[in-house]
C-alpha cells in the first residue's frame, strides 16, 4: 500500500503518512540502491546448487514422518539404519569433540536434555538433516593416568610458576616505585603506549588489558597478568575523544543506526504484544520460525 508514496521519492527522505497493515506510518528511506542484473549463465551454477540444496532438504523432510512411525512403533535406532536411508553412528560427546555432528547446537541441545530411557524424537537440524538420538550412558569425569599426561602436566606446572614468579616480580616492581623508584629507569624498560581506544587490542598483551586500563584513573598503577606473563601498568593521561575525526563519525553513525534498529523491534515487539492482548491470543515465535524453515 505504501509503494507508490515510497518510490516517488528519488533521494532518501521520509514518506508518508501512508495507510499499513500496522496502520497510518511515516517510512524513511536511506538510500536508493541502483538496480543490478545477473544473467542466467552467470548465475546457473548458484541457481543450481540452490536446487540442488532445495531438492535435498525435500527429499530428507519426506522421511521425518517414516522415520517418526518407527519410532513410534518402538524401532531401535540400529533398525533405523536397516530400514532407511539414516546411517547409525556412536559419538562421546565431551566439551571438546571434532565430530561433524557435534558442531550442531540442536544436536547438542538435544543430547545435554536426553536422559537414559528417553524415547528418541526427530531432531531437525539447521542445514535441513534428521538424526534421532538415544543416550546409552553417562560416563563421569575421570583422572587421567599420570604416565599418559606426565609431559602435560610438566608443561603445565613450569606454565603456572612461571607466571606466578613474573607476577611477583612485578609487584615488587610496583611497590619500589610507589616508593618513590623512576618507572622510566626501572629494568625492564618501559614501553609507552598511547593514542588507545576501548575497542583497541595491545599485542602480545592479556585480552582484558585495555579493559582494565579504562577502569583506571590518571596515576593509578596496577599488575596484569595471565598465563603468558605479567605486566605493570600504569595509567598517565585519560584524553577527551576528537569528535571531528572521521573515526568518530563511523562510530557515532553506527550507534545512531543500531539505537535505531533497536527502537524499530521494540515498537514491533510492543505491538504484537498489545493485538495478542486485545485478540487474547499468543503467539509461539520458535513454532513460527520452524515453520517457516520448512518452506524451500
Amino acid at each position: 500500500q505504501a509503494a507508490d508514496a515510497v518510490f516517488a521519492l528519488d533521494g532518501p527522505g521520509v514518506a508518508g503518512p501512508v495507510e499499513t497493515d500496522l496502520g497510518p506510518a511515516l517510512i524513511r528511506v536511506n538510500g536508493i540502491l541502483s538496480a543490478q542484473e545477473t544473467s542466467f549463465d552467470e548465475a546457473r551454477e548458484g541457481l543450481k546448487d540452490e536446487f540442488a540444496d532445495g531438492a535435498a532438504r525435500r527429499q530428507v523432510r519426506e522421511q521425518i514422518e517414516p522415520v517418526d512411525d518407527l519410532l513410534a512403533g518402538c524401532a531401535t535406532q540400529e533398525e533405523l539404519a536397516a530400514d532407511t536411508r539414516m546411517q547409525l553412528g556412536t559419538i562421546v560427546l565431551g566439551e571438546q569433540n571434532d565430530e561433524p555432528i557435534a558442531g550442531y547446537q540442536e544436536f547438542r541441545a538435544a543430547a545435554d536434555a536426553a536422559a537414559t530411557g528417553d524415547f528418541p524424537e526427530i531432531i531437525q537440524l539447521e542445514d535441513g538433516g534428521i538424526v534421532a538420538l538415544r543416550l546409552d550412558q553417562i560416563v563421569p569425569p575421570a583422572l587421567q593416568p599420570f604416565d599418559e599426561v606426565r609431559v602435560e602436566v610438566i608443561a603445565a606446572w613450569e606454565s603456572a610458576e612461571t607466571a606466578k614468579a613474573l607476577r611477583a616480580q612485578a609487584e615488587a616492581l610496583q611497590a619500589e616505585i610507589e616508593g618513590g623508584a623512576d618507572l622510566l629507569t626501572a629494568t625492564p624498560a618501559p614501553v609507552a603506549v598511547t593514542d588507545t581506544l576501548r575497542d583497541a587490542f595491545i599485542e602480545d598483551t592479556p585480552g582484558e588489558m585495555v579493559t582494565a586500563v579504562f577502569d583506571m584513573a590518571p596515576g593509578d598503577m596496577t599488575v596484569i597478568g595471565d598465563d603468558s606473563g605479567a605486566f605493570l601498568v600504569r595509567l598517565d593521561a585519560v584524553n577527551p575523544p576528537d569528535l571531528d575525526d572521521p573515526e568518530a563519525a563511523v562510530i557515532r553513525e553506527g550507534f545512531a543506526e543500531q539505537t535505531a534498529q533497536g527502537y524499530a523491534q521494540d515498537m514491533i515487539d510492543a505491538f504484537t504484544r498489545s493485538i495478542e492482548g486485545q485478540a487474547g491470543i499468543s503467539l509461539d515465535q520458535s513454532a513460527i520460525s520452524a515453520v517457516n524453515a520448512q518452506f524451500p
